[in-house]
């Protein structure tokens, strides 16, 4: 069957309230939203959705069925306007006598906290109680969670589909047992012996195991099954996988798997048999923390999630549909429509357990996906990348007798160099000629200069010799989402090292010393980072906002446990930890910050900076600050950067 798409985006209106927009084929309409349900039950339901499923016959009868969520759900979204829209797609579809079916796409502006509630609602359960039945359960109605990213293509399919399935069960108390034979027999059992397909299975795994069969060969979609969870600090969703014996469980944030996955361009789906691993939010969980949507970033084009516990007999159904549907190389969409019509017979709701997140516009995973009009503009080789890494340097510093040389190795070194001193004068070019130069010249230039390598689809090695300020804003240019391997080239007293988020040694232990807030002004909304690693800035923080009278609602310290250093951070992955953590802070701020600025003040190893400016994605303004070190003066701190800039890179450019 071919899909036509149906696009349907809820945003904030300008006026207040909620609009939704409707587009087809046959045009575009818009409407209000009509919010579902009471606002007690919306933060509710998807807990609601959890217990619906384990609830015994009798119980379920007091409470709502599938139905009456699914009728309600599809009234908020299709009563008006763009209802009437949707009636006649279908229509004409079915006036044109062909095998044609209409993929509804449901997209959230997931960075708007007022849209967070709605996209966690169990969408999947969407029912058009007049015509179509349940949309999730129909092929001619798929529906999937549309996530729009900059890189939305896959490369060429061809040969073999191959499929990798990490069995992760770790023994330890409180996990219980999965039983993968009963599983195996019921889903790869019959894939394996077809020619064009190819099944391995992961046993115990670790992370490091994990990306060590990756880097063995290409694989097309990569299948967990094991246990998911939350981090009940910091609503971060957690995959388990096993430590090299088997006999403890490993704890993985969707970032850092999100890393090991992004430099394997021919990865187009993640499976994620694992409970709650699609679930948006619960407990002020931040949308980005979500596991699916975390891989999402990092640049997999599809990733499949359980939006609340599933039982074993549940997925392995479901599975077993979905792969023989992928296997005749159905979209992933159709595909799991057959999934959940295998689930439906057995268990009244776990078929809409199941989520699909893509940042596909067809869905179709395993043939060449048209490029959009960003990738012909910004990467129209995205579909062919090389392994030769691209050497690039940032220099902002200039050399003075007495001082060390930065950046002298960069012209022997580097493939291209940004060369930014003219911008900046003193003493070891360490002061802008102009306050104004932060954005008027050094931001434009650094994000067209990382544009034109993110174009080349390379491993890039970064060479800074630079203020943090710029190291952070590379990061956020670099996004984690553009699916690229970067190291960076990190100075110290012993010489160069270089630094990747994934290589090092996992350090036991608090990463941040336990620190109390400082409470600030009562109605500011903006709030203070002082990020302490190498030498520590709290003090220094609070002398300059109280010299500049800038007011915030909390400063929030992150000094390096167990004390600041120069030799503190040990290497990439610690660097990478450290910038995750900083940033699930962040994303904790309470909706009497949301909006608010975050104004960062850091003395940080650039490749920490760069990394937290890779994960900034989503968490609002940042302003910049650098610190005068040679002034010797208390707090003599400086605004920089802004980001992210007033203007998009289109209307600079004109």
């Amino acid at each position: 069957m071919e899909y036509k798409n149906f696009r349907v985006r809820i945003e904030a209106a300008p006026s207040g309230g909620f609009r939704i927009s409707g587009q087809s084929e046959l045009g575009e309409e818009t409407d209000t939203f009509r919010v579902p349900f009471p606002r007690r039950r919306i933060e509710t339901l998807p807990l609601l959705f959890e217990r619906l499923r384990k609830a015994q016959r009798e119980e379920r009868e007091l409470r709502p069925t599938a139905e009456e969520i699914g009728d309600e759900l599809f009234r908020s979204l299709f009563s008006g306007k763009v209802g009437k829209l949707l009636q006649k797609t279908l229509v004409r579809l079915e006036t044109q006598g062909r095998d044609e079916g209409l993929r509804i796409q449901l997209e959230f502006d997931l960075n708007d906290s007022s849209l967070v509630p709605f996209a966690a609602l169990p969408w999947e359960l969407m029912r058009d109680g007049s015509e179509c039945g349940f949309l999730s359960l129909t092929p001619r109605t798929p529906l999937v969670r549309y996530v729009p990213m900059s890189w939305s293509a896959v490369n060429n399919f061809e040969g073999k589909l191959k499929i990798l399935v990490v069995q992760s069960s770790p023994k330890e108390k409180g996990f219980d047992p999965i039983d993968f034979e009963s599983q195996w027999k019921a889903i790869w059992k019959n894939l394996d012996p077809q020619p064009d397909i190819r099944v391995y299975s992961l046993l115990q795994p670790s992370l490091s195991g994990l990306q060590r069969k990756l880097l063995e060969e290409p694989w097309h979609v990569l299948h967990f099954v094991g246990h998911g969870g939350l981090d009940s600090e910091t609503g971060q969703g957690l995959l388990y996988f096993e430590t090299a014996n088997g006999r403890r469980a490993e704890p993985v944030t969707g970032t850092m798997l999100g890393q090991h996955l992004r430099s394997h361009p021919e990865l187009r789906l993640v499976f994620l048999n694992a409970c709650r691993s699609g679930m948006i939010r619960r407990n002020r969980q931040h949308p980005f923390n979500s596991v699916a949507i975390s891989l999402l970033q990092a640049g997999i084009p599809a990733v499949i999630g359980a939006q609340a516990p599933i039982s074993n007999e549940a997925a392995a159904r479901f599975s077993a549909a979905f792969y023989d549907r992928l296997a005749a190389r159905d979209p992933v969409d159709a595909a799991m429509v057959q999934g959940r019509l295998a689930v439906l017979r057995d268990v009244p709701f776990d078929w809409g357990n199941p989520v699909l997140f893509t940042s596909l516009a067809d869905c179709d995973i395993l043939r060449p996906a048209a490029p959009s009009s960003v990738q012909e503009t910004l990467c129209p080789t995205c579909s062919r990348r090389t392994s030769t890494p691209l050497r690039l340097g940032i220099r902002t510093f200039s050399d003075t007798p007495g001082r060390p040389l930065w950046g002298k190795e960069m012209d022997d070194e580097c493939d291209d160099i940004l060369d930014l001193r003219a911008f900046f004068t003193g003493e070891g070019g360490r002061y802008p000629v102009d306050p104004s130069v932060w954005q008027a010249e050094v931001v434009p230039q650094l994000r067209n200069f990382l544009r034109r390598a993110i174009a080349a689809r390379r491993p890039i090695h970064l060479n800074f010799a630079s203020h943090a300020s710029t190291a952070f804003a590379a990061g956020y240019f670099l996004e984690a989402k553009s699916g690229l391997e970067i190291t960076i080239r990190q100075r110290g007293q012993a010489g160069f090292s270089e630094w990747r988020p994934l290589a090092g040694r996992d350090l036991k232990g608090p990463l941040f010393l336990r620190e109390e807030d400082r409470p600030g002004t009562e109605d500011a909304r903006d709030v203070a980072l002082a990020l302490g690693v190498t030498w520590p800035v709290l003090h220094h923080v609070e002398e300059y906002m109280k010299n500049a009278r800038l007011a915030v609602h909390r400063v929030l310290p992150a000094t390096l446990a167990p004390a600041p250093s120069q030799l503190g951070v040990q290497d990439g992955l610690h660097a990478f930890r450290l910038a995750e953590a900083i940033m699930h802070r962040v994303r904790q701020r309470p909706s009497s910050e949301s909006g608010g600025t975050v104004h960062l003040f850091a003395a940080a190893p650039n490749a920490v900076l760069f990394f937290l400016g890779q994960l900034w994605q989503g968490l609002g303004q940042v302003q910049l600050y650098e610190h005068d070190f040679f002034s010797g003066r208390l707090g003599d701190y400086s605004p920089s950067i802004l980001l992210p800039p007033a203007e998009s890179p289109e209307k600079e450019e004109g």
